[in-house]
């Protein structure tokens, strides 16, 4: 009785359809990805600039400090992107990103874990990711370049204006820890920034 009444309803609802409508019937659309439940901390000092990525699925933004220094008798930069607890201040993330050379640093570099062998410089860049307890001195987790993520971790220097003193660029970053477990369930063993993008000032 109930599958002829079933039958019947089916009937009605195709009668009730004009056979030249012409609205089509939008596909079914996958489901979004969920974000990951991971800490979203306020950026540090932004007067120097910013940075905004994706973190695990989470709008995530830091501040940025370019950052001089000398390797290989070659002048060169990194990034130091640093958040921050909103309450007192102290650092909670801390990644190093860079390597690339003061001269023509525009271009697209490959991460590797560390720029110090020859031949490195300016042409990979070097990172890694670290999390931090206390009052920003306790370093609680580690993480170093996942090279093998389906994205590939790339830094992308789009802009260097030395007489505007401003640098811009792109880039994505994939970590994997180091040791395990993880002080934290929330530190997972795999971290992720996409559509990564910042400015920074140059210093003089």
């Amino acid at each position: 009785m109930r599958y002829s009444i079933y039958i019947l309803l089916l009937l009605v609802l195709f009668s009730c359809k004009k056979e030249d409508d012409p609205t089509p019937i939008p596909p079914p659309s996958e489901p979004p990805t969920p974000s990951a439940d991971v800490y979203i901390y306020e950026p540090c000092d932004t007067s120097t600039g910013v940075a905004r990525a994706s973190k695990l699925g989470n709008d995530w933004i830091s501040g940025v400090e370019l950052i001089r220094y000398e390797a290989n008798d070659t002048l060169c930069w990194y990034l130091n992107l640093l958040t921050c607890t909103s309450y007192n201040g102290f650092i909670r993330e801390d990644i190093f990103l860079g390597g690339f050379t003061d001269s023509d640093p525009i271009g697209t570099y490959p991460i590797v874990h560390s720029t110090t062998l020859l031949g490195y410089l300016g042409i990979y860049a070097f990172s890694r990711y670290g999390l931090l307890g206390d009052d920003g001195d306790l370093l609680l987790d580690y993480y170093k370049p996942d090279t093998s993520a389906a994205t590939s971790p790339f830094l992308q220097i789009t802009r260097w204006d030395t007489l505007a003193r401003i640098a811009e660029g792109r880039f994505h970053l994939a970590y994997r820890v180091t040791h395990l477990p993880t002080s934290d369930p929330k530190h997972y063993e795999f971290m992720e920034f996409s559509n990564g993008h910042f400015w920074a000032k140059i210093p003089e």
